[in-house]
């Protein structure tokens, strides 16, 4: 195993420390922040990483991929210690502006670093092999984050931020060690931040996959930042008992993406249409369920599904891009399916806090889109 690998499974253990994740919303709405001022962040997020996506991909490209990643890290640092202070939506704004700095900086980056070491030394081994075991150990380190987090969110509810602070610091430092397989120098010297834009308009395949993207992300981030765990609480769930429901979750996402790798994807079409459509459904299912047992079904499912897609989509996509402009490439996928999602995510909020039946809509509108999408790569 080369020493980025061990490195890249380092990063994935330490990743896995997640304490706030299943009380973070909690948390705010404690501080007085509403469900609306909860989707305007996760909104604002979502614009300011969209709009940095593109010069970040760009920046990563030219100077460094371990150097944007380790940048990522260190502001999600201090935006987790800024959280503890949040008293009113104006610093929550602010935390907004340094995690979608991070996340553009993060875009792209680890990926492409990752993708090059495994084509470059990978033994063997497939990209997803290497993706999805690297997820079951931040899921096996999850587990205990997670079940931990709600208990010590009990005792004192600033210490799981400063512990996710803590590690995000030792995530930085650890990233700045990464060997870089494609030196600076081999990059496209006259890399332009335009090109990112125009290469995904001229390979329609990707182009379709960020009109799908776009509506999927509208349920993603509904479901992660506003809807879940407010829900379920809301229909009777003690916070006690959230670090239960991630423990499943998480154990059941584990589960299957062992068996992922022992899949094949050749049908790209097809393998694009079960993981986008199935996200979708089971969104649609948690939406309109009224009962605390079939929210916690829905929900639970929701989580292992968008995952698994996550992991089989990058290798579709790598495969339509080159090694000197990558990051470009994917960061600029990311700023145009973001874009369009950070742009609906609070009309969707109205919409279905009105009624979830509004969620059929953007699956409706996603059924032609992968109609038209390819069954294998195309040369374009």
């Amino acid at each position: 195993m080369s020493s980025n690998l061990k490195k890249f499974y380092i990063i994935r253990f330490l990743g896995g420390f997640i304490f706030t994740y299943t009380i973070q919303s909690v948390f705010l709405i404690s501080r007085g922040i509403t469900l609306p001022q909860l989707a305007t962040f996760a909104s604002l997020t979502i614009i300011v990483s969209t709009l940095m996506e593109i010069p970040t991909g760009f920046i990563a490209d030219r100077f460094g991929r371990k150097y944007s990643s380790a940048l990522s890290y260190f502001l999600d640092f201090i935006a987790f210690l800024v959280l503890i202070f949040i008293k009113d939506y104006s610093l929550l704004a602010v935390v907004a502006v340094i995690r979608g700095l991070s996340h553009a900086l993060a875009s792209g980056s680890f990926e492409s670093l990752i993708y090059e070491e495994v084509a470059s030394n990978s033994q063997g081994k497939k990209y997803i092999d290497i993706t999805t075991r690297g997820s079951n150990i931040t899921i096996a380190v999850g587990v205990v984050a997670t079940f931990f987090g709600p208990i010590i969110y009990r005792f004192n509810p600033s210490l799981p931020f400063i512990l996710v602070a803590i590690v995000s610091l030792v995530s930085a430092l650890v990233m700045l060690t990464f060997e870089e397989k494609i030196a600076v120098g081999e990059v496209k010297k006259n890399l332009e931040i335009i090109d990112g834009i125009k290469e995904i308009v001229k390979i329609r395949p990707v182009l379709l996959i960020v009109l799908i993207d776009l509506l999927l992300l509208i349920f993603v981030n509904i479901y992660y930042k506003v809807a879940f765990f407010p829900k379920i609480q809301s229909l009777g769930l003690d916070v006690a008992y959230f670090g239960v429901v991630d423990v499943a979750t998480l154990a059941f996402t584990s589960l299957l993406l062992h068996y992922l790798p022992k899949f094949s994807f050749h049908n790209h079409q097809r393998t694009l249409a079960i993981f986008s459509l199935t996200t979708a459904l089971i969104f649609f299912l948690f939406g309109i369920a009224q009962h605390l047992v079939p929210v916690l079904i829905f929900g639970m499912l929701f989580d292992p599904a968008w995952n698994l897609r996550r992991h089989v989509l990058p290798t579709i996509t790598n495969q339509y891009f080159s090694n000197h402009s990558r990051a470009l490439s994917l960061s600029t996928m990311s700023f145009l399916s973001n874009a369009g999602a950070a742009l609906l995510i609070p009309l969707a909020t109205l919409l279905f806090t009105k009624s979830y039946i509004y969620s059929l809509v953007p699956i409706l509108l996603m059924v032609p889109l992968l109609f038209l999408y390819p069954k294998n790569k195309v040369n374009n």
